[in-house]
């Protein structure tokens, strides 16, 4: 009962709101089993907040377990008090809520991350192996593995350095990536590589088991029902079709990211053999960082071709990939972002001939769809062409080409991004204008699922 009442409320305020849908309400009313009945089956139809919640649900789990951000900055016994207490909460929250919007618009992006971690993670590792051989202790070679060099890229190994903080504090924590550790370990400044072992950094992580598996039988019965529908030929809503998008490009990251830890809080500090000032560190590490050809990247905060280095107490920044100095150096992180948007944009344009409130909006759908396949490998590609273009040694070409490839960035991103909004508003908008065989029900209603 009252689950009707909230089904009327929402409805309600839906048919007050017609810049956003007209609708009418169809009361379904069934028959009462008879008192000798044992078993009742479900109703052959589903309601609209059946297919609403379900395919919010569905999106919802997806971009927040998904969600495998680095180690933030430290505490370190600042803000002392239960106002201290809630500003920390406060900022996490707000850093956890600003990448889940993020991913609800390109979640191709983090497909993107995932791979670059995955692949300079295996290539560091590999490296390691292959020439930490004799040169270092075969402890420390055998103890490192593919969990501890995304333990590092998330900021988890730090030091504490001397030097003056904003609160007066003369020590700060100074967050390393693996090429940090690599570089002090070679110089002598580190006894030996860090001995924490792969179970304990596992012990740190906080992915919940209850929720990730939640997230997997969710999105198993959405792929299943849509499966389903289409084998019986009845139509399917634009919502369900877009949680399908985002469970594929959830699942391939979770593959990528299967050994990454998971909301890691606290850093693992590790003991210099020679106590250094944060300045005698820094310069040890950027003669090295300078010349390889591994950098930091910061997608929405470029300043330059920065190193690897971070300001005291600067944490490892959410949005920094690897430079692996291949197309444009953003190599790996640009094919794993060309391969999201394709399997993202590509799942979504099969509801090209799905019955839409108008043919415009049909219309938008279908070019907001190819938009989203074709901008991202068409500018990557024109960024690659226009690279080798800019490596001759006319100025004036350069100059040309450099404003070119910022105006063709800018009028891509635009239309990228309105093309992503489009889909999602058009996704919930046409929820309330489906055709009648859309409300029948078929036997995947009774599996297990979140309604």
């Amino acid at each position: 009962m009252a689950r009707h009442y909230l089904d009327q409320l929402v409805v309600g305020f839906l048919v007050a709101a017609p810049s956003l849908v007209s609708a009418s309400t169809f009361s379904t009313n069934c028959t009462l089993p008879t008192p000798s009945s044992t078993v009742v089956t479900s109703a052959n139809i589903r309601g609209t907040f059946d297919i609403l919640w379900s395919g919010l649900f569905t999106v919802f789990i997806c971009i927040w377990t998904v969600q495998h951000l680095n180690v933030p900055e430290q505490r370190d016994g600042r803000d002392q008090g239960w106002r201290g207490d809630l500003k920390w909460a406060w900022k996490g929250f707000v850093t956890k809520f600003k990448w889940m919007i993020l991913t609800l618009i390109l979640p191709e992006s983090l497909l993107g991350k995932a791979l670059s971690e995955y692949v300079i993670g295996h290539h560091s590792l590999r490296l390691l192996k292959k020439n930490g051989r004799g040169r270092l202790l075969p402890k420390e070679v055998d103890n490192w593995t593919k969990i501890h060099c995304h333990y590092a890229d998330m900021g988890g190994f730090a030091l504490r350095t001397s030097t003056l903080r904003d609160d007066g504090q003369s020590y700060a924590i100074r967050h390393l990536v693996k090429e940090d550790i690599f570089i002090l370990r070679e110089r002598g400044l580190l006894a030996s590589l860090p001995t924490i072992r792969a179970d304990q950094i596992n012990d740190m992580s906080k992915g919940d088991f209850f929720a990730k598996a939640a997230a997997v039988a969710q999105v198993t019965w959405m792929v299943i029902q849509v499966g389903v529908r289409s084998a019986r030929g009845l139509p399917i809503t634009q919502l369900e079709i877009t949680a399908c998008a985002f469970a594929a490009t959830t699942f391939i990251t979770y593959g990528l990211w299967w050994e990454k830890p998971q909301a890691v809080y606290v850093t693992t500090e590790l003991e210099l053999s020679t106590p250094l000032h944060y300045v005698d560190v820094s310069r040890n590490l950027s003669e090295i960082s300078r010349a390889s050809a591994f950098w930091l990247y910061r997608i929405f905060q470029h300043d330059g071709n920065q190193p690897s280095l971070l300001r005291p107490d600067e944490p490892l920044g959410n949005d920094s990939v690897w430079l692996d100095g291949t197309f444009g150096g953003l190599g790996v992180f640009a094919i794993g972002t060309i391969f999201g948007s394709v399997v993202l944009g590509g799942i979504q344009c099969a509801a090209w001939n799905f019955e839409f409130p108008s043919n415009i909006e049909m219309c938008l759908w279908r070019y907001a769809s190819v938009v989203t396949v074709a901008v991202i490998p068409v500018f990557a590609g024109a960024g690659f062409l226009f690279e080798i273009a800019i490596s001759t040694d006319s100025v004036k070409l350069d100059y040309v080409l450099n404003w070119t490839v910022r105006a063709l960035g800018l009028v891509a991103a635009m239309a990228y991004i309105i093309g992503r909004l489009f889909l999602l508003f058009e996704t919930m908008h046409s929820l309330f204008h489906l055709p009648p065989g859309a409300f029948i029900a078929t036997w995947s209603m009774s599996i297990p699922h979140v309604a």
